[in-house]
């Protein structure tokens, strides 16, 4: 008896993990992505009629002083003391089919350059995002894989040093 309820248990499981996957491409590239340095998260979001991303996760959202990463390269001088984390960094991304998200810019805040850019979903859970100049054939495909939501928001604030030993918290 505990066999027959294990099999179908089993079955039960494999049935319903294609609607996993479906409802994952369905979805396209909206939700969070991780790049394959695991070193920044964004959130993929409807924005009007397209789509755009936000940073909401960065591996080390702090310099060694404490204080949070900022926008320092942004060409407009008056941004350039946004924290990053929260940064719009991708916008305007229009649907073609249904894997191919294209007419998008995207910001690299580590060069201050804003790109033209296109998504496509290759996997459910598997997303290139490809910046260029001119036209595709000039430029460079990033791999995100989709991630579950951060626990917490990006840090917005700078660190606060212990007041008794000047030690920073542990991340």
């Amino acid at each position: 008896m505990a066999r027959i309820a294990c099999v179908l248990s089993s079955i039960v499981l494999l049935a319903c993990m294609p609607i996993d996957i479906a409802s994952a491409s369905e979805q396209g590239p909206i939700g969070v992505w991780l790049n394959e340095e695991s070193s920044v998260a964004v959130r993929i979001a409807r924005c009007g009629s397209g789509l755009c991303a936000r940073i909401v996760w960065l591996a080390k959202p702090y310099h060694d002083n404490g204080e949070l990463k900022r926008d320092r390269h942004n060409p407009d001088s008056g941004k350039r003391q946004q924290p990053l984390c929260g940064l719009r960094m991708a916008w305007g991304y229009r649907q073609k089919d249904d894997h191919l998200w294209s007419g998008g810019v995207i910001y690299v805040p580590k060069e201050g350059e804003t790109y033209s850019s296109s998504l496509s979903l290759v996997a459910p859970d598997k997303l290139l995002v490809r910046a260029y100049i001119f036209m595709p054939l000039f430029g460079k495909t990033v791999v995100m894989h989709r991630t579950t939501p951060p626990d917490q928001d990006c840090p917005r604030q700078p660190q606060t040093r212990d007041v008794l030993t000047g030690a920073m918290p542990a991340p």
